[in-house]
């Protein structure tokens, strides 16, 4: 009997198989019966239907030869009575020969000679990523994919193991497609119906379903997986464009070569600093970002970064210290017009001290007794900013040049 539920209600549908109990087959192995329950159990089931009377009286008869105390009771009882520990335990204890001469399981117990057998070096890691024309599987795999891929290939027994993240149906599904693509057979059994469903998806999505048997979503496998088998051999061989693929993996290498050489210069330490772009970037975000984030519009050019090696760093160091003892940095402070007087040197700012100097000392003085003479010669009033001065000065001027000239019209 079989359940299902495509609708709202539920249904049982009868299937043309049977099983019978492995409690009772393995309880008549225990006591030395001989006879293949199983294939007695598949008589109940002919062309005409399902007629199990026959087989129910053979298989109580065994019950009452084996069996002491066995009793037998006609009842129909729907439930599920096969339990997956059971069917494990029973294919397990059906091995038990094979697997005292198995050199993995020997090898799993501590023996040095399996372990020995067995050791097969696997291929390098792949670091980067693999040309096209000698990629294996199918989808967009990365590195780590790639390697399960190159390793299982080696045919060697491995455990993988699939961290938080990775998509498993599409590394499953990759290692699949390149065991098909080599000519071999491949058996996936998944931990659940599920897991299996969504690897056969992954390899339907990449256009392989001609390649796929899946078993895990017909209950009634057994009557059409010959149907499917005969379907995929008759399937016509796809026409590839060549061509087009060759083009498109030629403008996947180029793209490639073109992102390695981008990280390889975002990485590259820079002389004179020792320090990567990308690392230059990372303490620029740290700086301009939380509460307390620089906040600055200046920009040191291209030459001037060029200074900033390890000893000019250390001279910044020491004038902003200094800039911060004097008040220069704090926000509040007065308005000075010295401010913004650009100072690119030690020499430049020498210079301009001497020269205010020279100015304070001896022009302005000069300026400030010629100007009390004019204004008292020419009775005009003292003016109080830079543009009254300008236009005194050159009302002077047009006077002198009058004078130098002397015509009648001065006067």
């Amino acid at each position: 009997m079989r359940l299902s539920t495509d609708t709202a209600q539920s249904a049982l549908t009868l299937d043309s198989s049977i099983a019978v109990n492995p409690v009772l087959v393995k309880a008549l192995k225990a006591y030395g019966c001989k006879v293949d329950v199983e294939t007695i159990a598949r008589a109940a089931i002919s062309p005409g239907g399902f007629t199990p009377r026959a087989v129910l009286t053979r298989i109580a008869s065994l019950g009452r030869e084996y069996l002491p105390g066995f009793e037998y009771h006609e009842r129909l009882v729907v439930g599920a009575f096969v339990h997956p520990g059971q069917s494990l335990l029973a294919d397990f204890e059906a091995v038990i020969p094979l697997l005292r001469t198995n050199p993995l399981i020997a090898a799993a117990l501590g023996d040095d000679h399996a372990r020995a057998a067995l050791h097969v070096d696997l291929p390098p890691a792949i670091r980067a990523d693999l040309d096209p024309d000698y990629e294996r599987g199918i989808g967009d795999l990365d590195t780590s994919q790639a390697y399960a891929i190159e390793a299982v290939g080696t045919g060697a027994q491995l455990l993988l193991d699939a961290p938080p993240g990775v998509d498993v149906p599409a590394t499953l599904a990759a290692i699949l497609a390149d065991a098909a693509a080599s000519g071999r057979h491949v058996l996936h059994v998944p931990a659940s119906g599920a897991d299996g469903r969504a690897v056969a998806q992954v390899l339907r999505d990449a256009g392989l379903s001609d390649l796929v048997l899946d078993l895990t979503v017909d209950g009634a496998f057994r009557r059409h997986a010959s149907a499917s088998i005969r379907e995929s051999m008759g399937v016509k061989v796809p026409e590839v464009d060549v061509e087009a693929i060759a083009t498109t993996r030629a403008h996947l290498v180029s793209l490639r070569r073109r992102m390695q050489r981008y990280a390889d210069a975002l990485h590259k330490r820079r002389h004179p600093w020792n320090v990567s772009v990308y690392e230059a970037l990372d303490e620029l975000v740290e700086l301009t970002s939380g509460d307390n984030h620089a906040c600055t519009r200046a920009r040191i050019s291209s030459a001037g970064l060029a200074n900033l090696d390890m000893q000019g760093l250390s001279n910044a160091n020491k004038i902003l210290t200094q800039a911060y003892d004097l008040g220069m940095l704090d926000k509040d402070r007065p308005a000075n017009p010295w401010s913004q007087v650009p100072l690119n040197s030690a020499i430049m700012a020498e210079r301009t001290v001497s020269k205010v100097h020279e100015l304070a000392t001896e022009l302005l003085p000069l300026v400030r007794e010629q100007i009390s003479s004019a204004i008292t010669q020419t009775e005009l009033h003292r003016p109080l900013n830079l543009s009254q001065w300008h236009e005194q000065l050159a009302m002077l001027d047009g006077v002198r040049e009058s004078l130098d000239v002397f015509v009648p019209e001065v006067f």
